[in-house]
């Protein structure tokens, strides 16, 4: 994943498909194309502007764990290790008619000491579900 973001990030230079053995990628027409041919990016639309469209779904569903479901009810599980980040926010998020915000916080009082470490999830600006457990997965319920 981080290898992942790095070339949506900084490089931003890879076609359809990444090849994580050579650090380069395949284009839809076919044939692989390596990263360090002198012609590439050169040009606006050209690979270097291409954003993969799978990017956002790896980050939501599986990084974050936004994991939807057919019925009025969502599960959060992210992968991440709980001593990994600090925090993290994804908001903003359209859900069967509901606005979802997520948020993971180590230490939500730093004055205060021990694990205060929570996954908090608001729907339609209102808390729906908590848990102090960032690898479990937690059930939400719409209203």
């Amino acid at each position: 994943m981080r290898q992942y973001v790095e070339l949506h990030g900084r490089r931003r230079t890879i076609g359809e498909w990444y090849l994580p053995r050579t650090g380069g990628y395949r284009m839809p027409g076919g044939g692989d194309v390596v990263q360090s041919s002198p012609a590439m990016g050169k040009g606006f639309g050209d690979v270097q502007d291409y954003f993969h469209s799978t990017f956002p779904d790896m980050l939501i569903e599986d990084l974050l764990g936004f994991q939807s479901k057919h019925k009025k009810e969502f599960t959060v599980h992210p992968l991440l290790p709980e001593d990994e980040w600090d925090y993290f926010y994804l908001g903003d998020l359209r859900y069967h008619d509901h606005e979802v915000d997520i948020l993971w916080k180590k230490d939500w009082d730093e004055s205060k000491p021990g694990n205060q470490s929570k996954l908090i999830v608001w729907i339609d600006g209102k808390r729906a579900a908590e848990s102090s457990k960032l690898t479990r997965a937690l059930q939400v319920p719409l209203p």
